[in-house]
């Protein structure tokens, strides 16, 4: 039997649910992803003052080499992921919230970082140098001591940045050997339930069910996924090349239902689609722009200037016309939307309070002389469709835009090249989980740290964020959101446009496949997967 899989962005997570474990899963029947299930551990105890986690693993895993399966493997994967962060996009993993992991990474850096120079002691994750918040007990039993109390370390341990390494095979490695040995571009070994067969890249990933799986043997015999655009995978989803599609976007769901042989799947979706600036100071861009004298581009660090955008796009208009108004309209990460708090600027469709704002940004130094140099991914879902629109908007404000559509092939060493940040001024993205949880936005604001995302340094609200995680009471985490959502609702430092409605097409042939709302999970129960002939 083979099983294909794509997903617009080209995630890797359900890729990293076949191949490897995690400490814990999330139970897929629960709709609201909040029941938290073993995975390599069978079971664990929180202490009172929530700050030491004890694990038990399961006995009799192993690696899909044979070897044996330890807390060692834990403790290696922890130690390493700390020293380590360049090698982490997107959301962190719960490792990070042990004890001693910033001093790790400062001491990581130090001693030459991700480069193939770096110190192996201070980088490798030696058993040696283990963490001082981890504690090995016994093979099966593994305990963690965190910097603070944190609210969810257990819950993102199901997260696959969180997946478990093989310490046998990578001991002593740093970062740059990791990336371009062969563990990580021809065959990783992991203790999930599948194995690798062969990487293709740019085509393709073939995985073959394990048979050693701790779990029993998945009824699948192959997995592929396969990396296509968006037009690939309606094409070969209709031919039958194509098994699940997950993330079509919203205005796909009328193509998807014509398909006789598709099962669509619409569910509320965490995701969220937005506009990011480069909103750095001059001063910030001269502080840490890895470029010298990295010219400092549109002057969106006026907040005026981005509230006026707010107020000059059109994002309900658009969500009715190419979307029939599926999806939810944002003023705020959804959430921290989804406490509803009072006194939130809602940013209405208003071109007179826009071009009211863009005079005021004048009156701080905004040079209107020189276009706004927008870059966007036509891979990225609709987004073909949404920048012209977007860019007409801004100009009936008076603002000239420059616009480059280009394919995701193209965009994306653009974007994660610091010394391009002076290339572009605005970009669409879309985010995959900031309606989990509204801890999900920290990562896009930074303080003191290089050039990320979206340019926007604030270290009260890096350190509320922090703050909100150490409270157990409920409505104690929810009153230091409140100062967020005043802070990030007031700053706009980017501008999300709505909370996406998940669009999913499977083929009616595979079986025990229910995507969740955050779809990136849906290779969590993967062994239980079939199909029929």
């Amino acid at each position: 039997m083979v099983f294909h899989i794509t997903e617009a962005q080209s995630n890797q997570y359900a890729m990293y649910y076949a191949l490897f474990s995690q400490l814990v899963r999330l139970d897929l029947n629960d709709e609201s992803l909040q029941t938290i299930i073993g995975d390599a551990a069978e079971s664990w105890e929180i202490s009172p003052d929530a700050t030491v986690i004890t694990f038990k693993l399961r006995p009799g895993i192993t690696w899909h080499d044979g070897t044996a399966f330890t807390a060692a493997d834990v403790a290696y994967t922890a130690t390493w992921a700390s020293q380590n962060r360049a090698g982490f996009i997107g959301f962190p993993p719960s490792w990070w919230a042990i004890k001693g992991t910033d001093e790790a990474q400062k001491a990581c850096d130090e001693a030459g970082g991700a480069t193939a120079q770096a110190d192996p002691a201070k980088c490798g994750g030696l058993a040696a140098n283990l963490l001082p918040g981890i504690k090995i007990i016994d093979d099966l039993t593994i305990e963690f001591t965190l910097a603070a109390p944190n609210a969810l370390f257990v819950r993102n341990l199901a997260d696959a940045p969180s997946s478990i390494l093989p310490k046998h095979l990578l001991e002593g490695q740093v970062l740059d050997q990791i990336a371009k040995g062969d563990f990580k571009n021809e065959k990783p070994i992991g203790t999930g339930p599948f194995k690798m067969n062969r990487i293709v890249p740019g085509q393709f990933v073939e995985m073959d069910a394990y048979d050693g799986y701790f779990k029993g043997r998945p009824i699948l015999d192959k997995l592929f996924y396969k990396e296509v655009t968006p037009e690939q995978a309606f094409a070969q989803l209709e031919t039958g090349e194509l098994d699940i599609f997950l993330n079509a976007g919203a205005a796909a769901i009328d193509r998807l239902s014509a398909m006789s042989n598709i099962n669509v799947q619409q569910i509320s979706s965490p995701g969220i689609y937005s506009i990011g600036f480069t909103a750095e100071t001059p001063e910030e861009r001269a502080k840490y722009g890895a470029k010298p004298n990295m010219a400092p581009g549109y002057g969106f660090w006026i907040k005026e200037l981005r509230q006026a955008l707010y107020y000059g796009i059109d994002r309900r208009g658009i969500n009715d016309a190419i979307y029939g108004g599926r999806n939810k309209i944002l003023w705020l990460p959804p959430g921290i939307q989804n406490y509803n708090f009072s006194g939130m600027n809602e940013y209405p469709y208003d071109v007179a309070k826009a071009k009211e704002l863009i005079e005021a940004a004048k009156a701080k130094g905004l040079d209107t002389s020189k276009p706004i140099k927008v870059l966007a991914n036509v891979d990225l879902v609709d987004t073909g469709r949404i920048a012209p629109i977007v860019v007409e908007q801004i100009e009936a404000l008076g603002l000239t835009v420059d616009l480059k559509a280009i394919d995701g092939a193209t965009w994306e060493p653009i974007v994660t090249d610091e010394s391009q940040r002076d290339t572009w001024d605005l970009g669409f993205g879309a985010g995959g989980s900031e309606g989990l949880h509204a801890s999900r936005s920290e990562i896009y604001y930074l303080c003191d740290q290089p050039l990320f995302s979206t340019g926007y340094y604030n270290c009260e609200l890096r350190q509320l964020f922090k703050d909100a995680l150490t409270k157990g009471d409920p409505a104690e985490q929810a009153a230091v959101y409140e100062k967020i959502a005043k802070i990030l609702n007031e700053e706009v430092p980017q501008l999300y446009l709505w909370q996406n409605t998940g669009i999913h097409g499977v083929n009616k042939r595979v079986q025990g496949v229910k995507v969740p709302s955050f779809e990136r999970y849906v290779g969590m129960n993967v062994e239980t997967w079939s199909v029929t002939q």
